[in-house]
């Protein structure tokens, strides 16, 4: 029996589903990252995505990666993890994110936005956003049009005022990032998240490399670079869109479709 959640309605390379003891994420494949996940470790597992976090400048205070998505309860033998991420749908994220044991809050406001093309000559501008501080959280004001817009290549925007504090920034928990979901879910979490710092012009490059994880954690649990050395790599600027991973029963995650680039995933022993 198959059993399917729609995630967000904007984002259509977001919906989940239960197949068995398997977890599926499906979507368009032209438009998607996609992750096959199977099981021969000899016990059930969960897998995390994560994405290695932003190219930042100037660089970003108490920069974290989130867990994406997570597929719980995947089956050893038979089961396996399908997960699909959009691959050009991007969002500007700020707000507060504040998290004490089993209570959380979260409020964001998203804006989406495009990364700038082009070349010196025809460069093409990312989007810009700029925040605002209202009633002590931060919320992103009207955009202003493609003739405010300032992202380089490869990247979009996101400008701070003088209407708040770092320390305030910090003791308040507000954060700015970036995500793939036009509307809040808690099963889609943030691609990554750092602390602001006001009177500031922030150029953000997102990056294609993923991490998969096979641990038992919740969706938008943060993780640091060092945290995820030891995860299994995939770049996705080294390879084809869609990847196929084994993990086996000495608990390594190895690749099995392996494309002619070299250098396109790093196996771990976990």
């Amino acid at each position: 029996m198959t059993v399917t959640r729609q995630v967000s309605p904007a984002a259509s390379a977001t919906t989940i589903s239960s197949t068995g003891n398997s977890t599926t994420r499906e979507g368009d494949p032209a438009e998607t990252f996609s992750f096959t996940i199977v099981n021969q470790s000899g016990v059930s597992q969960s897998y995390a995505i994560f994405c290695k976090e932003p190219a930042v400048r100037p660089p970003a205070h108490g920069l974290f990666s989130h867990a994406v998505l997570v597929a719980h309860g995947v089956a050893s033998g038979s089961g396996t993890a399908f997960l699909t991420l959009p691959r050009t749908e991007l969002y500007a994220l700020c707000g507060t994110n504040y998290k004490d044991g089993s209570v959380q809050v979260r409020v964001l406001d998203r804006r989406p936005v495009s990364l700038g093309t082009g070349s010196s000559d025809t460069l093409r501008h990312g989007t810009t956003c700029v925040t605002q501080v209202t009633s002590a959280t931060p919320s992103f004001d009207l955009w202003g049009g493609p003739a405010d817009d300032r992202g380089e290549v490869g990247a979009f925007c996101i400008e701070t005022g003088a209407d708040f504090t770092y320390e305030q920034a910090a003791a308040k928990n507000f954060i700015l990032g970036l995500g793939l979901s036009s509307s809040g879910y808690e099963l889609v979490g943030l691609y990554a998240s750092f602390t602001p710092v006001p009177r500031t012009t922030y150029q953000i490059w997102p990056s294609k490399t993923f991490y998969v994880v096979p641990e038992q954690t919740e969706v938008n649990a943060p993780r640091t670079a060092t945290d995820l050395r030891a995860a299994y790599e995939i770049d996705f600027t080294m390879r084809l869109p869609h990847v196929q991973l084994v993990h086996n029963e000495s608990n390594v995650i190895e690749i099995v479709d392996r494309d002619p680039t070299p250098g396109s995933a790093t196996p771990s022993k976990l």
